[in-house]
């Protein structure tokens, strides 16, 4: 048991001499005192850095009060109808917007195009919008002249329904070439 004693002895000393050097070797602690105290004082230093902030804020919102005040009628006049060019520009543009959809619309209709195309017209004047219409009159596939692929009434005989048949197809309507086809089977099988 001595010895378990001396090791126990001589454990607290290293340790205390271990604590020692490491203080020794130039670390400075601090308490929560000190950091608490150092903080503060730099806060305090800031603080008075900016002590007048709120005094030049306040001054400035007075000034601003004051030149509106002192305005004369003259520039609130101006004030006023610079906002008023400004309104009636923004509806002259909503105006002129809503009047070139309308001509679209309208020449849209007068050049056989659906009326949900309206919208994808391109152009700023009439001439520009009906040269686009001719655009796409050439990529849109028209209707077929028979209304909606039922052939005209008055095609009686074979031969006359073989005519219309063949201008069907030429024209690229192929569904009311279909109808032709089968009336002149029809007529002839019969």
């Amino acid at each position: 048991m001595a010895e378990g004693t001396n090791n126990q002895n001589q454990n607290p000393n290293q340790n205390s001499s271990t604590t020692q050097t490491a203080a020794g070797a130039g670390e400075k602690t601090f308490t929560q005192a000190d950091v608490d105290r150092v903080v503060a004082d730099r806060l305090e230093r800031e603080r008075k850095k900016y002590a007048g902030f709120e005094d030049y804020k306040k001054a400035k919102e007075e000034l601003d009060a004051l030149k509106a005040g002192q305005m004369s009628e003259l520039e609130k006049a101006q004030a006023a109808l610079a906002k008023a060019q400004k309104e009636a520009k923004e509806n002259a543009d909503k105006i002129k917007a809503l009047e070139l959809i309308a001509l679209k619309s309208k020449l849209a209709a007068e050049g056989g195009l659906p009326a949900e195309l309206a919208d994808r017209i391109r152009g700023e004047d009439e001439a520009a919008i009906k040269a686009d219409i001719e655009v796409l009159k050439k990529v849109i596939p028209q209707k077929p002249a028979g209304g909606g692929g039922t052939p005209p009434s008055g095609a009686k005989t074979p031969e006359d329904l073989q005519t219309l048949y063949a201008e069907a197809i030429k024209g690229g309507r192929i569904e009311e070439a279909m109808i032709y086809k089968k009336q002149i089977f029809d007529k002839l099988g019969g």
